[in-house]
């Protein structure tokens, strides 16, 4: 199973963020609407979707992997 990484957007300007929700969980199909984490600051919270558009169906595997 392959991994990426998933670049966290710029969030009000902090560079100290929590992931405060995974909303995916190992097996998941994954839409390119689906939010994957949520993150919270200071200032603001957002939900981070995938990172590009999914080509067919994409799942999550393994976590650490």
């Amino acid at each position: 199973m392959s991994s990426e990484i998933i670049k966290v957007p710029d969030i009000g300007g902090d560079t100290d963020v929590e992931i405060i929700e995974i909303a995916v969980s190992e097996g998941d199909v994954i839409e390119a609407e689906d939010t994957l984490i949520t993150l919270e600051s200071d200032k603001a919270s957002m939900d981070v979707p995938p990172p590009e558009r999914p080509q067919g169906d994409q799942s999550v595997g393994e976590r650490g992997r």
